[in-house]
């Protein structure tokens, strides 16, 4: 958040669960995906991977 700002409400992201596999729509350049990945997804995901088993 701090690198992009509060544009960051405008990146249309979304993410879900289809058929038990956590699915994530990250639009936008290389660079604000690697950081989506890194910042936010990978640092929760044994918590969202938790959350699919109850």
């Amino acid at each position: 958040f701090e690198e992009i700002d509060s544009a960051a409400i405008l990146s249309r992201a979304t993410a879900g669960v289809i058929r038990n596999t956590l699915v994530f729509c990250i639009p936008g350049s290389e660079k604000a995906c690697r950081l989506a990945c890194t910042q936010l997804i990978f640092p929760e995901i044994g918590h969202l991977l938790k959350h699919m088993k109850e």
